[in-house]
């Protein structure tokens, strides 16, 4: 249900008037015109009010009427709309109570009350309140409210000027002690109504001392920059970094799924400070030590979580620094799992664990031949992990994308290979297998540079992506599958009808091949309608001019459907199961003769 009040935004409101621009006295005695600030406003006021405020609107400017003081602060709090009219009275509601729940939620846009002549002092109550300004209904013309929106939104941007000057550490850049305060006090208000978690953060530098001592205090500063700069590059923007002072950072990281959630960004925050940190033509080592206390867990009052963070900070120094100690110590546990199968995967990806294994897809029909890398891990203590529980000890462990990175590269490099062997012009698909993955801030940039190093046809590179991955994608506006696209690189989506996809979704996506699994083919002698819906999905995908293979073939019945239905392709793992790269090689170029 949409929140919008209907009739607001009609010819009756005035919407096609004019904006009022408001003017000063030029040295000439002159007027002169100066356009009027961009009004967004949200109104809680009786039509004739209501009506005075629409007058306003103009290009670059939205008026908007809230059905009530929920809806009203709620659009203010969302920051979309820079400023609000209300009217005390005439069955809205009081004002001055919206005000004070304005206060408590720290909604920080001007608000400009409209009332009845009420006595001096209730107009000093309501600007006491934080009221912008206040009119009496009847000097409230749309002109004189124009005026006190541009000036109410006017001061709201200087004073907010002064807070960013006033609260800033001036060495970094980063939030001072005060800002910090106060953003953790606002994440625990949001945290507290949405009923979700956060994480409170203090990190303390060791080895800061000695690089003041050995190099000055002009390279400490340097080193206090960069550590500043790589703490705000491994959160997220809505997250909060702060310089309390000295060595001494801290964090909020808001809305974390799942407390579970918070040793993995931990353990990214410690590894951000590994690599030697340049200080002109020198370099210094510095590691951090880590406390963290979690909401609602371990409190709801902003200074105990600070507090309790700052203890578990100075247990992780005692115990040697390098790592991070919860308030809630059978979090600990979990944080050093996280951290030694971060140090193992690590290994295992510098040290050559990682390789790829091929499966062919045994063509149907004439074409060219596609193959399908699975990467799969020996670890250094001798355990062999398949591609799914490769992936999930690195999406545990957050060195995803760099499995990914790794993954990707190992196939340019493979049909680099088979080009300078002559064999050429089919496909090698990569599966991308999570959101993390597929939304890595530097997958298409890194996959072009790949791509022109190995000096292969993007068409021969095709990135399979599981189905409701693909449809998430679609849904939120399918940014990097159209970057995809543009790469020229093919694009897959993996056992479709597993997750009930919409078969809209084979059209929107942009795709070039679809595969049907298991989840499709599994049950088809038993299930008529199992059978009648593989059917559908092949002819559709067909008659969209989309590749089709069936991947995880184990029957002649799951094989003599795709037959029948004019697939290209099959993964058959009972003939053809993933092999090493000297075996598939042998059969792409059988299969290449026989073409």
């Amino acid at each position: 249900m949409r929140d919008e009040v209907p009739g607001l935004l009609s010819p009756a409101w005035g919407l096609s008037e004019r904006p009022l621009a408001s003017w000063r006295s030029g040295f000439d005695g002159a007027p002169v015109v100066v356009p009027p600030r961009r009004r967004r406003v949200v109104v809680l006021a009786g039509d004739a009010v209501a009506e005075r405020v629409a007058a306003l609107s103009g290009p670059g400017h939205e008026i908007q009427r809230a059905a009530d003081a929920a809806m009203l602060l709620r659009r203010l709090e969302e920051g979309r709309f820079s400023a609000a009219v209300v009217e005390h009275g005439r069955g809205i509601g009081d004002a001055l109570d919206l005000l004070d729940t304005a206060e408590r939620q720290a909604v920080l846009a001007p608000i400009v009350v409209v009332s009845e002549p009420a006595p001096f002092a209730w107009r000093l109550q309501a600007l006491d309140r934080g009221a912008s300004v206040v009119l009496a209904s009847d000097e409230a013309t749309s002109a004189r409210l124009g005026e006190a929106l541009d000036e109410a939104i006017a001061r709201r941007q200087r004073a907010d000027r002064l807070i960013r000057v006033s609260q800033r550490d001036d060495l970094t850049g980063l939030a001072n002690r005060a800002l910090f305060a106060d953003r953790l006090r606002r994440a625990i208000a949001a945290a507290r109504r949405r009923g979700g978690h956060l994480a409170v953060m203090v990190l303390d530098l060791n080895g800061f001392k000695a690089v003041n001592d050995r190099h000055g205090h002009a390279a400490g500063d340097t080193l206090l920059r960069i550590v500043g700069e790589r703490l705000a590059a491994t959160v997220r923007e809505t997250d909060t970094v702060a310089r309390l002072g000295g060595d001494e950072f801290a964090l909020v990281v808001e809305d974390l799924v799942r407390p579970e959630h918070a040793p993995l960004v931990a353990g990214k925050l410690i590894d951000a400070l590994q690599p030697p940190i340049p200080l002109g033509a020198a370099w210094a080592e510095v590691t951090g030590s880590l406390g963290v206390a979690l909401f609602p867990r371990d409190s709801e009052e902003p200074e105990t979580l600070l507090r309790l963070a700052d203890a578990a900070m100075y247990r992780a120094k005692r115990e040697g620094g390098n790592r991070c100690r919860f308030h809630d110590r059978t979090q600990d546990a979990h944080a050093d799992h996280l951290a030694g199968l971060r140090d193992e995967l690590r290994r295992t990806i510098d040290q050559g664990g990682l390789v790829l294994r091929f499966q062919p897809q045994l063509t149907l029909r004439r074409g060219l031949p596609g193959v399908v890398g699975h990467t799969i891990g020996r670890l250094t203590d001798g355990r062999l992990l398949d591609e799914a529980a490769l992936r999930r000890a690195a999406e545990e462990a957050g060195l995803l994308d760099r499995l990914t990175e790794w993954s990707l590269a190992a196939a340019c490099e493979q049909l680099r290979r088979w080009r300078q062997a002559g064999l050429r012009g089919m496909h090698l698909a990569v599966p991308i297998l999570s959101q993390r993955q597929l939304r890595w801030s530097g997958l298409c940039e890194r996959l072009g540079e790949l791509v022109r190093q190995a000096g292969v046809a993007p068409r021969e590179l095709e990135i399979e992506i599981d189905e409701r991955l693909l449809h998430d994608e679609v849904a939120s506006g399918g940014r990097t599958l159209e970057a995809l696209q543009r790469l020229g690189v093919r694009l897959a989506v993996a056992d479709f009808g597993r997750a009930g996809g919409a078969l809209t979704l084979l059209r929107e996506a942009g795709l070039s091949t679809v595969k049907v699994g298991p989840g499709l083919l599994d049950g088809i002698v038993e299930e008529p309608a199992r059978y009648t819906l593989a059917v559908g999905v092949l002819r559709v995908a067909r008659d969209l001019g989309l590749r089709t293979v069936g991947a995880g073939v184990r029957t002649e019945q799951q094989l003599r459907l795709l037959r029948d239905e004019g697939a290209d392709a099959v993964q058959d793992l009972l003939r053809a199961p993933p092999q090493p790269v000297e075996a598939v090689t042998e059969w792409l170029a059988q299969a290449m003769r026989r073409g």
